[in-house]
Parts: structure tokens; C-alpha cells; sequence
């Protein structure tokens, strides 16, 4: 009985040159500089050397993102994206500024109200640590502690 288990080293060898050949041509599909809308992006690229093109293909990223209403990204794109905005918080508004500004207006007042509803969650917390703080120090002192 010949079968996939037979030949896993092989078969993994040839998964390795498929998926090495799909990300190739991804790249090559989704990086063509050409392409590029932001006008952001296109004064970067006039100041970033080639072997650093992997700024620009970040910045390519939110493009993307940004273009298609952040629909079909995935898990790993979301991972993506949430990565990069930590890592290039200025470019992100930036580029979200220029290419969808609407969109952009409506970011900023969901992140607002995040923001609102985290310092009230805080707060909240606070409270009860302190409150079961106060409950534990009683508690203590009635057992006979100081």
C-alpha cells in the first residue's frame, strides 16, 4: 500500500517547494510598487534603499487593508495588521488619513469610546481591589493581627 505516510519526507519536500513558489508569486502579485495609491508611500519609497524594502511592503500592507474595508484578512492578517500598527503607528494614520478619511473619522471615535470604556473598566477594578483589600485587613485584624 503506497500512501501519503509512506513517504512524508518526500511529501514534505514538495509542500516546502509549493508553498516557497505560492509566496513568491504573492509577493510578486501584491508588491508591485507601481501600483502603490498612497501618495505617503510613494515619498517613502523616494527615501528607503532597496534592502530596506520591507518598511515599504508594511506600509504596502495597510494600503491593502485600508483599500479593501479590511475585509477578508483572517486571522493571521489581523495578527498582521495589529503587529505593524504597533510598530508604525504614524505611518498607519497616516496612510488611513489619506485613503479613506470617512473611515478614518469613524476609527477615531470607536477608538475614543475604547478608550472611555477601558478607563472605566479600570476603575472599576480599582475599586474592588480596594474594597476587598479593606474586607482582608478587617478579616485580618478580627483574626487577631495587627
Amino acid at each position: 500500500m503506497g500512501g501519503w505516510g509512506q513517504n512524508n519526507n518526500k511529501n514534505f519536500k514538495y509542500i516546502l517547494i509549493i508553498h516557497k513558489l505560492i509566496k513568491q508569486f504573492l509577493l510578486f502579485l501584491y508588491m508591485d510598487y507601481s501600483k502603490i495609491k498612497s501618495k505617503f508611500i510613494k515619498a517613502k519609497i523616494k527615501k528607503t534603499k532597496w534592502k530596506d524594502r520591507d518598511y515599504i511592503d508594511d506600509l504596502m500592507f495597510f494600503e491593502r487593508v485600508i483599500l479593501n474595508k479590511f475585509e477578508h484578512l483572517g486571522m493571521g492578517g489581523n495578527m498582521k495588521l495589529h503587529g505593524l500598527k504597533s510598530s508604525y503607528k504614524k505611518e498607519y494614520e497616516a496612510i488611513f488619513k489619506e485613503l479613506d478619511s470617512k473611515a478614518w473619522k469613524k476609527y477615531q471615535e470607536e477608538e475614543k469610546k475604547e478608550k472611555q470604556r477601558e478607563k472605566a473598566e479600570e476603575k472599576k477594578w480599582d475599586e474592588e481591589e480596594r474594597k476587598e483589600k479593606k474586607e482582608h485587613k478587617k478579616a485580618w485584624v478580627e483574626a487577631g493581627g495587627k
